[in-house]
């Protein structure tokens, strides 16, 4: 679908596909949605920890033109650098959005359910934020 659309419009459609595709970006399905989009997301620590091992499921693919600064909606360079490859993409970790893991050590996201028990956290994933600017015409 994404390549259709990219491909009818010349790629000056604003595509934003976002969300836990519960594969990390190396793996082959997410590799196939690179092949039209962009992830903006493969650079960050993780956002779901398994084992004590950070692994990057929660992710934002974008199409080109999101990546021009010339176009009227575009990603937000990144703040700390100058890189013109560096976006504003965040993985937001939070304190109260971390807990202590026992068995791995170091810190995992607070779920909000273990099984069945509640244990009144937020999400078994951190969220991920990207910052986009509209251009003023």
């Amino acid at each position: 679908l994404c390549d259709s659309l990219l491909g009818v419009a010349g790629r000056q459609h604003n595509v934003v596909m976002m969300g836990d595709l519960n594969e990390t970006p190396r793996e082959k399905a997410v590799q196939s949605l690179s092949r039209c989009l962009t992830n903006v997301t493969t650079s960050l620590a993780g956002t779901y920890r398994y084992r004590g091992r950070w692994e990057q499921l929660d992710q934002f693919l974008l199409s080109p033109s999101l990546l021009s600064a010339d176009s009227s909606l575009h990603l937000a360079p990144a703040a700390t650098t100058t890189s013109p490859s560096a976006w504003a993409v965040e993985r937001l970790d939070f304190p109260f959005l971390l807990e202590r893991e026992p068995l791995f050590g170091g810190v995992r996201p607070f779920r909000t359910y273990n099984g069945v028990r509640y244990k009144g956290g937020y999400a078994d994933h951190l969220p991920v934020r990207i910052t986009l600017i509209q251009n003023q015409k």
